[in-house]
């Protein structure tokens, strides 16, 4: 074979930088372009191929497993996601909630807003006795419809976190839920029931809170007014009683003037202070 010499009067070193390194850097990307045109060209073969399957063989889940891999390599993350709904499906179909779960956690790592997937996890987490869990994909999906206005929805996901755990914090949500819906008389009887479990465990702070929501309810009770400016006391906040004593017309009320009173007198005792 003939050899070319080629003459430079560059140093060695300079003409290896300047024309060797490009060249094998060019031969390098071109190679690694034709081999992602083949690959994409078998990923495209074989998937066309397991769908062709996945109709013939509805409840294999190894099939659908593949196309959702498939499916990701060609960076189609709706197709993916679909098809990992799917095999959750099957999976909780057959009684089969761990590997439901796995599932559906796959989806929400591509696609994290699936609320409706963050339901079905709540449920099967619930399932298999993971309370907690449960509890917080519920709550993510109360969020989600509630932002939504899809407030029956987020009435669902009330209920649901309730039967897991009746606490005030969760009865509070599905109140404001039925005070968004316009259903005064289910939210005013979720705040009441908030305020007697407030009450049996002396928890008097937020107990104020609720007593604030319901007062305009409950204006003509003189026995919730008289609780609600005790309250105050105990919060060492002697004007606030003061005002609503006042503000209600029970200030020479016999239900009420003993705390009236003590509260005009906690705020002579303040005033001297200072």
């Amino acid at each position: 074979f003939p050899v070319t010499i080629i003459k430079t009067k560059l140093p060695i070193q300079s003409f290896i930088d300047q024309w060797i390194k490009p060249l094998a850097d060019a031969l390098k990307t071109l190679k690694s372009s034709l081999e992602g045109i083949s690959k994409k060209g078998q990923i495209e073969k074989e998937l066309k191929a397991s769908r062709v399957l996945a109709l013939a063989a509805p409840k294999d889940v190894r099939i659908r497993l593949r196309i959702a891999e498939l499916s990701f390599l060609k960076r189609d993350l709706p197709s993916a996601v679909e098809m990992y709904r799917e095999v959750a499906e099957i999976y909780a179909s057959e009684s089969l909630p761990m590997k439901a779960i796995d599932a559906c956690l796959n989806v929400l790592r591509l696609s994290p807003t699936d609320t409706e997937t963050n339901e079905k996890l709540g449920a099967l987490y619930r399932e298999v006795g993971m309370i907690e869990e449960a509890l917080q994909q519920f709550e993510i999906a109360f969020y989600a419809y509630r932002s939504r206005l899809e407030h029956d929805k987020a009435l669902a996901m009330c209920e649901a976190m309730i039967a897991l755990s009746p606490t005030p914090t969760y009865r509070r949500k599905l109140a404001e839920t039925h005070q968004a819906m316009g259903r005064t008389d289910e939210a005013l009887g979720e705040f009441e029931a908030i305020a007697n479990d407030y009450r049996k465990h002396k928890q008097l702070e937020p107990l104020l809170e609720i007593y604030k929501i319901l007062l305009p309810h409950r204006k003509s009770d003189k026995t919730f007014v008289r609780d609600m400016a005790i309250l105050y006391l105990h919060k060492h906040q002697p004007q606030d009683a003061l005002r609503l004593l006042e503000r209600e017309k029970l200030v020479d009320d016999e239900s009420c003037q003993d705390i009236y009173l003590k509260a005009k007198a906690i705020l002579q005792e303040l005033s001297k202070k200072k």
